[in-house]
């Protein structure tokens, strides 16, 4: 059969070794010489005679020998190809890694170049609002000292021409005839005029002085426009370099964007390239598939650690947050500024006094609507005289039903002698805003005003009336204000009374068992000395005996101690109660302060300090913020810092493992040389590019999902420290605009009169109450951590400075509701909306939330709202029609 199939030539020797190529360099490859073998064989089988069985044998012997020869060029040719191969494939991932180190670069650099961008963006808008503010603080100086240069130049030109009239009416008099009843009148008329001449001279004088103060505040205000406008020129001319350096960086990045896409064009096809030349992988991909698991554990890690590093700084920041709190215990408690509150408590703890006083002497008001202060400085009689009126208070005050609490002030003569006066320097005449303020409120304003008007005199006369007036109000003189005082605001308040007035009028009416028990012993007391003849000298040591002996340096301001019987040795202690203990502590009312109760003990009981009121000036309070903002910058860049060191790490454990990848490789490929049989070469490198192949697809697939995984994860983390970084730059803009609040309120506090302060808080109320509606309107919710609508609204709006922006965005809240027909005619009034929804309001300042005192609905009425209006926009009717609208829509 074999002699057969050589006859036919199908299987010749001669023919496939004609079709055999050979290679370039004429050695036979493994295959050629596999198939030469092969014939060799055949050939044997195919002599069968016995005589050429020794040729035969000879050839292929020799045959067989050349064979072996080329065999073993064929192996060392096979490990010179591998090695050459795997060459290729180091300088090509060497090649990825260098694109791959690139494109990172790149897209940091593009990052950084748009943070830059957002950064200088809004720089120039805050520089914008900046000067718009400098520019119209500027045009109202210039304005406000061209109209004072104007009355000053009246005053001196009236002055001008009654001292010419006195000279001409001089020079009259001379050349008249000296007749003595002439003389007689001229000498009258000299006398008479030459008052009238010194008093304009005085006049003319302070008009001078006006004037040349107004010119000094006009100069120093140009100057600092002069500085305010070199400051905005310096940084337009940085925001033109910054677009420039944005522009140049803009290009930067479409250039390497381009060389990205090249390179990644060309990546992609040395992938190919060399996904056909790679060799068995198998236990590659499984070592590969262990390291990735190990490498996803340590990221796991690394995110836990990120995560309590993250706790940990929300944790710092509620704890910077709750000390900032801290930091103003103030907060502009009943009207939004600090200093108008102040100067309404003083004159409302004068009116207080005089009230509780008028009650004592029986005095009642003359008609309705007469405030019982007001009787008490009518019945002290009309002198001027402040002896005869101390006086008179005590003749009102003789035989009289007074506790001790009212024995023990009208024992000081400082503090009834300023209660008595004609003209206070504390209570100042015009409008009566009053309201049934705590003692604590008292005594907070007490504190600042004498810490901006030094005085020991006036403090211990302030403190004196803080504590005389700390006292319950009967039933009867709630109803005598409810018949008399019709007065909005305060009939609410007393139709709604508030816990501590009620709780007073309860402890009035039904006295408890500790009072009366207190009270039986103290007339036992003074009964007892008056039958021996002896009277106990008894001393409550009050806030202004508090203040002085501060002053003095003999005791603690919070050591609340009663001392009597002191010549016998013996001492009683006022033991406050618990709750009034931690009121006092926290600088917060636990309810209304009952009278003082003296307790029969051995040895004087005294309460512990309390740490002191956080009550900083301004300026150490701006210092402690930037110090707080300084350590949150600082604690950012260390996180920042952190997460580059850990994506380094990554980095670089990526890189050893794509190393120990192609030492394996390298070993892979010795090994399969050196232990496979050239029969099954090709087969298995089939079925392994084919596994390859699939494998790959897999990896490149796992790999991509991967690399979006951690760069969306990186992401989050920068635009989260962006959050932070703009919080912290609104957090200094609101330093910014409390500072110049403080400022602003500093010197109205000297300038402004009643007028000005009660149209100031009428404004304030109009914007907060205007808000409040069109926030309920909206369906807006209060913000966490407070119940305010009006500071709902103002959030809103915002977070753009822009006054259109914020327009905008508050007409975009208000579509689409059910709006009132109020709502729809302010909407149609844009100066009015402006009012309401703009970020620097020139009608309410800047400075926290109101508490206890908040402004309500018809608390105001409307024609005092409307009498402001009139008074403030007399000059100006599109302000005029603004200011009605919102009175409209408030009392529709």
């Amino acid at each position: 059969m074999a002699g057969e199939q050589c006859a036919s030539g199908t299987h010749c020797p001669t023919k496939d070794s004609s079709r055999r190529t050979r290679t370039k360099g004429g050695q036979p490859t493994f295959s050629e010489n596999v198939a030469h073998l092969m014939l060799a064989l055949q050939e044997v089988a195919c002599h069968k005679c016995p005589q050429d069985d020794a040729d035969s044998f000879a050839i292929l012997r020799q045959t067989i020998t050349l064979r072996s020869k080329s065999l073993q060029a064929l192996h060392s040719d096979m490990v010179t190809t591998a090695e050459v191969a795997c060459q290729k494939v180091l300088l090509l991932e060497a090649t990825i890694d260098e694109l791959r180190v690139e494109l990172r670069t790149s897209q940091e650099e593009a990052k950084r170049v748009a943070q830059e961008l957002k950064h200088s963006q809004n720089e120039r808008l805050r520089a914008n609002e900046r000067a718009r503010t400098a520019e119209e603080k500027m045009a109202k100086v210039v304005e406000q000292g061209e109209r004072d240069r104007r009355e000053a130049l009246l005053e001196k030109q009236r002055a001008q021409q009654l001292q010419k009239r006195v000279d001409n009416f001089v020079q009259c008099s001379k050349m008249q005839p000296s007749c003595e009843c002439h003389c007689d009148s001229k000498s009258k008329k000299a006398k008479d005029s030459a008052p009238d001449v010194a008093g304009l001279q005085r006049g003319l004088d302070k008009a001078k002085a006006q004037l040349k103060k107004k010119q000094d505040d006009f100069q120093a205000q140009a100057q600092i426009l002069q500085q305010t406008t070199a400051r905005y020129k310096n940084l337009e001319l940085k925001f033109t370099e910054e677009q420039q350096s944005a522009e140049r960086l803009q290009g930067r990045v479409t250039q390497l964007s381009s060389q990205m896409e090249g390179g990644r064009v060309q990546m992609n096809s040395e992938r190919l390239a060399m996904g056909r030349e790679i060799e068995k992988r198998d236990l590659l991909l499984n070592m590969a598939r262990d390291r990735y698991q190990a490498a996803t554990a340590e990221i796991g890690r690394l995110s836990r650690l990120l995560e309590s590093a993250e706790v940990r700084s929300s944790r710092l920041v509620e704890q910077i947050n709750r000390l900032e709190e801290q930091l103003n215990p103030t907060s502009y408690e009943p009207f939004g500024d600090a200093n108008i509150a102040d100067r309404i408590r003083i004159r409302n703890l004068v009116d207080q006094v005089q009230e509780r006083l008028a009650m004592k002497a029986g005095l009642t008001p003359s008609g309705p609507g007469e405030l019982l202060s007001l009787t008490w400085r009518v019945a002290l009689g009309p002198g001027v005289d402040d002896t005869s009126r101390v006086q008179r208070a005590k003749e009102l005050l003789a035989g009289k039903e007074l506790d001790q609490r009212d024995r023990v002030f009208l024992a000081d003569e400082e503090a009834l002698r300023h209660v008595c006066q004609h003209y206070s320097r504390f209570r100042k005449p015009g409008n009566d805003l009053h309201q049934l303020l705590t003692r604590e409120g008292y005594l907070a304003s007490v504190r600042r005003f004498l810490r901006i008007n030094p005085s020991e005199d006036k403090g211990h006369a302030l403190f004196a009336m803080a504590d005389y007036s700390n006292c319950a109000v009967p039933t009867n003189v709630i109803l005598s204000r409810q018949v008399y005082n019709i007065y909005p605001g305060k009939l609410l308040r007393l139709l709604f009374a508030e816990p501590p007035i009620a709780q007073e009028v309860e402890e009035i009416a039904s006295p408890n068992r500790a009072r009366s028990s207190d009270d039986e012993r103290a007339e036992k007391a003074t009964q007892s000395s008056v039958q021996t003849g002896e009277e106990e000298p008894v001393t409550f040591t009050t806030e202004g005996q508090k203040y002085n002996s501060q002053k003095h340096g003999r005791t603690n301001s919070w050591n609340f101690i009663w001392d009597a019987s002191q010549d016998k040795g013996k001492s009683e202690g006022a033991v406050l109660d618990g709750d009034e203990v931690r009121s006092l502590q926290s600088g917060h009312p636990a309810g209304p302060p009952a009278a003082i109760q003296p307790r029969r003990k051995h040895s004087v009981t005294s309460i512990p300090k309390a740490p002191v009121a956080q009550g900083t000036a301004g300026l150490s309070e701006i210092d402690y913020r930037e110090q707080l903002l300084e350590r949150r910058e600082r604690e950012f860049d260390r996180r920042e810092r952190e997460i580059d060191r850990r994506e380094r790490e990554l980095e670089r454990r990526e890189r050893e493992l794509e190393r120990r990848q192609r030492e394996f490789d390298q070993e892979k490929a010795r090994w399969t040389a050196g232990t496979h049989g050239p029969a099954q070469l090709d087969e298995a490198v089939k079925n392994l590019k084919k596994q390859l192949e699939k494998d790959l697809l897999a990896e490149r697939k796992r790999a991509a999902e991967r690399e979006a995984e951690l760069e969306a994860k990186i992401m989050n983390q920068v635009n989260d420290a962006l959050e932070k970084e703009r919080q912290f730059y609104g957090l200094m803009r609101m330093s910014d605009n409390e500072v110049n609040a403080m400022v602003e309120s500093s010197v109205g506090y000297l300038l402004q009169n009643d007028e000005g302060i009660a149209d100031r808080i009428r404004f304030q109320s109009l914007i907060y109450l205007s808000q409040e509606k069109l926030a309920s309107q909206a369906g807006l919710s209060p913000p966490q951590g407070s119940d305010s609508l009006s500071l709902a609204w103002r959030l809103a709006v915002g977070p753009s400075v822009v006054t259109e922006e914020r327009y905008k965005k508050a007409l975009e809240l208000l579509e689409n509701k059910e709006l009132e027909s109020t709502t729809k005619k302010l909407m149609d009034n844009k100066k009015a909306m402006e009012y309401v929804v703009e970020y620097t309001s020139h009608l309410r300042k800047d400075g926290a939330e109101t508490n206890e005192n908040a402004f309500a609905f018809g608390r105001i009425p409307r024609e005092d709202y409307m009498e402001s209006v009139k008074r403030q926009s007399k000059d100006n009717e599109a302000e005029y029609e603004a200011l009605k609208a919102l009175v409209d829509f408030i009392y529709p």
